[in-house]
Formats: structure tokens, sequence, C-alpha cells
């Protein structure tokens, strides 16, 4: 079951935030929250918000358990943005472009199933007849000899 977060029109650019949240998928969400606490960007404050709001989405919507929880994936996409203008010499203006962005923070439940063993089977308890085998199955394929062009070179 996966819970999801957004957090839309951001006033920050998408590559610093994708900078800081490059790491932050697979981890539990408590761990990455303490991890973006000792990061001194605005990129770690606010992407430490949009994973505590999915965080309390499936705890307190969804009701799941909170020790089972794992970012399955955070995505930083481009907003629109906003049109400045800086004046320069002669009269003209260049464009000063003030990004925002979206972030998407998807949450997961991981389920704690364990690995089915794969049974090994002993020569004993293997059932093979010479009508269900071909020799021709067991034979090693030839290796070729790649034949290479010796150019003999003339003294003088």
């Amino acid at each position: 079951m996966e819970v999801i977060a957004y957090e839309k029109y951001i006033r920050i650019s998408p590559k610093k935030l994708r900078e800081t949240s490059r790491k932050l998928a697979g981890m539990h969400p408590e761990k990455a929250i303490a991890r973006l606490m000792f990061m001194s960007t605005k990129a770690s404050r606010i992407l430490s918000k949009v994973i505590k709001s999915a965080l309390s989405n499936a705890v307190n919507t969804k009701k799941m358990d909170s020790t089972k929880l794992k970012i399955k994936s955070v995505e930083i996409l481009k907003g629109s943005f906003f049109k400045r203008w800086n004046p320069v010499s002669r009269g003209t203006a260049h464009e000063i472009k003030k990004r925002t962005s979206h972030i998407k923070v998807v949450i997961e439940q991981k389920d704690m199933v364990e690995p089915q063993k794969i049974q090994k089977i002993k020569p004993s308890e293997a059932t093979v007849t010479a009508d269900t085998v071909k020799p021709e199955e067991f034979e090693k394929p030839k290796k070729t000899i790649k034949q290479t062009a010796v150019r003999k070179v003339r003294k003088e």
C-alpha cells in the first residue's frame, strides 16, 4: 500500500531540491527527517515538511504501522517560473527566471516476508532416462580459431 504527499509551487529551483533529495529513496521516513534536520539548507527544511506530511497521512488516514514504512520515491518536478527583468546598459533588459518546484513523496509499507528456500534435488532423486536426453546437448561447442592474414613485408 502506498501513500502520496504533494507540495506544489515551492519557490526554490528544482536543481537545488534534487541535490538534497538524491539519497532519500529507500530510507525509513523518520531516519530521513533526522538526516535532513542536520542540513542547514532551505531544500532540507522543505523536504522534511513533505516527508512529515506523507508520514502522518500513512499513520493517521491509512492506519499503517510506522515501523514498517519506507520512502519509495521522491520526485522533484519543474513548476512554472516567474519572469522578472533586470535593466542593463543601452536601454535593454535581461530576463530573470525565478523557478518553482513540485515535490511528490511516495511512502510504502514494506512487508516482512521471508524469501522462499529453493529445494535442492539430489542426483539420485532426479529422473532422467536415456530417451529424454539427447547426446548433442552434452557436447561442448567446438572452438574455431580465427585466422588473420599475415602481411609479408619485403626488406630492401
